[in-house]
């Protein structure tokens, strides 16, 4: 399956662009990209416990189900740039 995902701030340069979709496997988790953003963008491993991760415009657990088509925005936390 493919999610879309967007980064803001300073991640758009840690990224190398403002959004991407990725691929992942059916069933997989906020966790699971996580881990995914982290094999494809290293400098991105030091950010990703403080980031600020909305699913569809809400906030969702590590362990949330992924869907086809979601769109994941990825920001620093509140305050921070």
């Amino acid at each position: 399956m493919q999610v879309l995902v967007r980064y803001f701030q300073n991640l758009r340069e840690i990224a190398s662009t403002d959004a991407e979709r990725i691929q992942l496997d059916e069933g997989a988790t906020v966790r699971d990209l996580k881990a995914r953003l982290a094999c494809l963008h290293e400098d991105l491993i030091s950010h990703l416990s403080m980031l600020m991760i909305t699913l569809n415009e809400a906030v969702p657990n590590e362990d949330h189900r992924l869907q086809e088509g979601d769109t994941i925005d990825i920001m620093p936390p509140e305050g921070k740039c």
